[in-house]
């Protein structure tokens, strides 16, 4: 197996430990979709090797997949919210931020029900509850079309109060 490739594997488990045996590698370490070793690890909710990644190696938070996903759409998606507060408290990565479908990382939150991240997403990030992507959809829109109900009813709220 190739470095690279053990590279996302260990960032997918977080095991630091062979993340730092192969420090050289995983600064160039990548799926087919472009998705990094930092990507692999906030999917996951791996804080400690998503902090290393970026602070000991130097990755990127806004680094991009092929899609355009940075990790922080990757963390929201999967309602890791510990490593959407730490990209966001960088100063680095803006909360709207989007990828090439023009979705923010409130859109995933919404699209998979993640209601905490989502919430804190608009309360404490200030993310906007009527961004649009590309194809005109709200977060609203994917909450409602996954059947999200807490998701929905909260930012539909949200709306009428901006």
């Amino acid at each position: 197996m190739a470095e690279a490739e053990r590279a996302l594997i260990a960032a997918k488990e977080g095991d630091l430990q062979t993340l730092k045996s192969l420090r050289r590698s995983v600064p160039f370490a990548a799926d087919a979709y472009g998705a990094t070793t930092l990507h692999y690890a906030s999917r996951k909710g791996h804080l400690a090797c998503v902090k290393w990644l970026v602070e000991a190696i130097g990755i990127s938070p806004i680094v991009r997949g092929k899609s355009g996903a940075t990790p922080l759409h990757d963390a929201a998606a999967q309602g890791q919210l510990h490593c959407v507060k730490y990209f966001l408290a960088s100063g680095v990565v803006d909360v709207d931020i989007r990828d090439v479908s023009g979705h923010t990382a409130l859109h995933l939150a919404a699209r998979f029900g993640r209601f905490e991240t989502a919430k804190w997403l608009i309360d404490e990030g200030n993310s906007s509850v009527r961004v649009k992507s590309r194809n005109y959809m709200t977060p609203v829109h994917f909450c409602a079309s996954g059947g999200h109900l807490t998701c929905l009813e909260f930012l539909v709220f949200k709306a009428g109060e901006r």
